[in-house]
């Protein structure tokens, strides 16, 4: 178990190899679950937007289904692998997440690994749960489940967020916390994939059907939300066609009668 003051000075370079890793480790896990292990978060757009490493202190995955202590014990532990092993942090195995300490010989700082269940079971049957930082939009967990994809990073295949789920996540954690690396991540994914007209628009299609799917009621303060964002943005951050287009297609009428 893993005291918060190991915790406190927690940024740290995570290379994709240690990330795969982690991610083979915990798919070893879940075998013969329906459901893969999936990278959410700013790994996640790391992936997509080939950097090799960013600071960070986490890695949040999705997995099927609660972890147990079971589980745990076919884990490498300090015991059988003394240079990369897990931790429990904290006595984390009740809810609908768990964390996990990983230490890798290839980083000098332990990792922070955050799990969200895809299936969490509770006394009156299967809980229907979801990501929310802050109050503001729930992203549905079955939902990021079910629109997932395959990309291949350095010889390594990662199971990851569809690029259109990745920016609703990232938007909405935007609005929960305020942090500066959850707009640098908003940006990489559009300066990377919808830095011209149509791949853009294409994007944006993307992003308001999975808004109209599963979060119908947020639909148009989502989409209001990030074009409103982008109109901050310099020329470093996207194209001025870009701006200009979003700046087009904000919904003016529904932010004269709501204020958002």
């Amino acid at each position: 178990m893993v005291s918060k003051s190991v915790l406190k000075d927690r940024s740290v370079d995570i290379p994709q190899g240690v990330l795969w890793d982690v991610t083979t480790h915990m798919s070893y896990l879940y075998q013969q679950e329906e459901g893969k292990v999936v990278v959410l978060g700013g790994r996640a757009v790391n992936l997509y937007c080939s950097i090799s490493a960013r600071p960070t202190h986490d890695v949040d995955l999705l997995v099927p289904r609660k972890l147990t202590k079971s589980d745990l014990a076919k884990l490498p532990n300090k015991e059988t692998s003394p240079t990369d092993y897990f931790e429990l942090s904290g006595d984390m195995l009740d809810g609908p997440r768990s964390k996990l300490i990983y230490r890798s010989s290839q980083v000098e700082k332990p990792i922070e690994i955050d799990l969200y269940y895809q299936h969490y079971s509770t006394r009156s049957g299967l809980a229907n749960h979801s990501i929310s930082i802050g109050d503001r939009i729930r992203v549905p967990i079955a939902a990021i489940a079910s629109e997932t994809e395959t990309i291949n990073f350095g010889d390594m295949d990662f199971t990851v967020p569809k690029l259109h789920v990745l920016l609703i996540m990232k938007y909405n954690a935007l609005l929960g916390r305020g942090k500066e690396e959850d707009r640098e991540d908003m940006k990489s994914i559009i300066r990377n994939h919808g830095n011209d007209t149509k791949r853009f628009l294409n994007l944006m299609f993307e992003t308001s059907g999975f808004m109209e799917r599963y979060i119908p009621d947020k639909k148009i303060e989502v989409m209001n939300g990030i074009y409103l964002e982008m109109q901050n943005w310099e020329k470093k951050d996207i194209s001025p066609e870009v701006k200009a287009l979003a700046n087009k297609l904000i919904d003016r009428k529904r932010l004269l009668r709501t204020g958002n």
